[in-house]
């Protein structure tokens, strides 16, 4: 079982400088450094001094263990929860909805941030709806990047809808060029896909299991959020058995 470290923690600042990094994977942009990369710009946010990792609880852990993994943080980051919210917008405003609780977490390091925005033009601050992938990865040509671009995609914004009359994988963002790069690579490696307003969806079942094999055996990082691989495995099983 994972640590879960000091989960309730409120005063980070006393402990920022306790952490090591090794930022050697952003820097030469490993699959590794990818996976790092689109998992801030789909759950995380550019400070000027730290950057901000924002996950639903039940994965947050395993989350920032791989966060940790990557950039070889020691001790792992400390945790502390705060209810979600979304807004519901009825005719005449909106009404604001608590969803539950998320866990946050937050990397202290302005070379980091530095290194994120000039080298990779990721953006500092509100990215709603306005974020890209990096041209340095859309160029590339490394498998385990694609499969890590893939895997990070799927378990930050994706999911599996497992009603039997739409069985398949979705990936929601509000930025639609953002879709569209991802569509683009999948129809580069064969892999079918759709986009529906701001959904990205996967229905076949080939190309399901293609997409699954990308993220989870071409990029072969053993850590993983455990809810979303068993979905997508629970998907391929249901589709699997409906196929006459």
């Amino acid at each position: 079982m994972r640590n879960e470290g000091l989960l309730g923690y409120r005063n980070p600042k006393k402990i920022k400088n306790k952490y090591k990094k090794d930022l050697t994977n952003v820097i030469n942009l490993t699959p590794c450094g990818a996976y790092f990369i689109i998992s801030l710009l789909c759950d995380g946010h550019l400070r000027k001094r730290n950057v901000q990792f924002k996950f639903r609880k039940r994965d947050c852990v395993e989350f920032r263990d791989i966060i940790c993994n990557i950039l070889k943080i020691t001790p792992p980051l400390n945790i502390w929860c705060r209810k979600a919210s979304e807004y519901i917008w009825w005719q005449r405003g909106g009404v604001k909805k608590t969803i539950g609780e998320c866990g946050e977490f937050r990397i202290y390091s302005r070379e980091l941030v530095e290194l994120l925005v000039t080298k990779y033009g990721l953006p500092l601050g509100k990215k709603s709806g306005i974020i890209r992938i990096p041209q340095k990865i859309m160029d590339s040509a490394d498998p385990k990047i694609l499969g890590a671009v893939m895997r990070s995609v799927y378990e930050c914004e994706g999911g599996v809808n497992l009603h039997k009359k739409s069985l398949c994988v979705t990936i929601g963002n509000t930025s639609i060029q953002f879709l569209q790069e991802i569509a683009e690579l999948l129809e580069n490696n064969k892999i079918e896909n759709n986009i529906y307003s701001d959904r990205l969806k996967i229905s076949s079942l080939e190309s399901v299991i293609m997409f699954y094999e990308l993220i989870y055996c071409v990029f072969n990082l053993k850590l993983h959020v455990t809810a979303k691989k068993t979905g997508l495995e629970a998907l391929i099983e249901y589709k699997s058995k409906k196929r006459p």
